[in-house]
């Protein structure tokens, strides 16, 4: 009779066992899920706020002075930008800037009514020139003649 009882006493204990470690695993596994969700959330959020515009005057021919092409974008979106995420394509190459710069900030935060200057070293013929700013999913473009 104690023989029976121990033995329901063990299964019981190793059905319990097992049945913890299920609700544990789809618990966790849930939580991963939700913050995946709230992550892919956030960036999509991003995108939506992000807006600039490059507000540089093509037809004053001070966009490129021989060495270098210097961009001014505005940040006209709902919230901050990191400039460090910026990409630009020059005449369908991507380049990396050499410098920024947040206008009437100290700080590295770009935000929005502000002015970020790029530069961006480059060597162009005479001719039609095409640049590509993009960040967070927002994008503007300018075109230019080099004389």
């Amino acid at each position: 009779m104690v023989r029976v009882s121990l033995t329901h006493v063990l299964l019981f204990i190793a059905v319990i066992s097992v049945s913890t470690m299920f609700v544990g695993v789809v618990v966790t596994e849930t939580g991963l899920y939700a913050q995946s969700a709230a992550d892919e959330s956030d960036r999509k959020v991003a995108t939506i706020d992000a807006e600039i515009d490059v507000v540089n005057d093509a037809e004053a021919g001070s966009t490129y002075n021989g060495s270098e092409v210097t961009l001014y974008v505005k940040n006209v979106g709902g919230g901050s930008l990191d400039p460090a995420d910026v990409d630009l394509v020059l005449d369908g190459e991507y380049v990396e800037p050499n410098g920024t710069t947040v206008f009437g900030y100290p700080d590295t935060a770009w935000r929005e009514g502000s002015v970020l200057e790029l530069t961006v070293p480059a060597s162009l013929e005479p001719g039609d020139h095409r640049v590509l700013v993009e960040i967070d999913g927002a994008r503007d473009r300018l075109e230019f003649t080099v004389a």
